[in-house]
């Protein structure tokens, strides 16, 4: 398993240790992973992955 994959079996497990991110989308979270920062919600079942942006990336273009 990746690195990345486990992070997301702890997300899942601890969704509450990412920072809200509500001004971009309700209920939206984050979570800065190396150069990376994932952008999930809370779901019936753990978490849901809305993005996976490099931290070089324009956030605004993809919300």
């Amino acid at each position: 398993m990746s690195e990345l994959e486990q992070l997301c079996e702890n997300l899942a497990g601890t969704p509450f240790i990412g920072q809200p991110c509500n001004e971009l989308s309700l209920g939206l979270r984050l979570f800065h992973f190396r150069s990376h920062t994932l952008y999930y919600t809370r779901s019936d079942n753990g978490i849901c992955i809305a993005r996976i942006l490099h931290k070089k990336m324009n956030t605004d273009l993809y919300f």
